[in-house]
């Protein structure tokens, strides 16, 4: 195997892992991050207000 260097390996991961998560986004979907966000907003709120004194 060639010797890479490391600055295009590096740039190399890092596209790839940028398309990666660029589909895996795509596959969740916009509404499912904004039910995950609304819960976890729920649970603050919640903890917030029983634990808020």
């Amino acid at each position: 195997m060639q010797n890479i260097p490391t600055d295009l390996l590096k740039d190399a991961v890092k596209e790839a892992l940028s398309e990666w998560l660029d589909k895996q986004f795509a596959k969740f979907g916009r509404w499912g991050l904004g039910a995950l966000a609304s819960v976890a907003l729920a649970g603050l709120v919640t903890l917030a207000v029983r634990y808020g004194k």
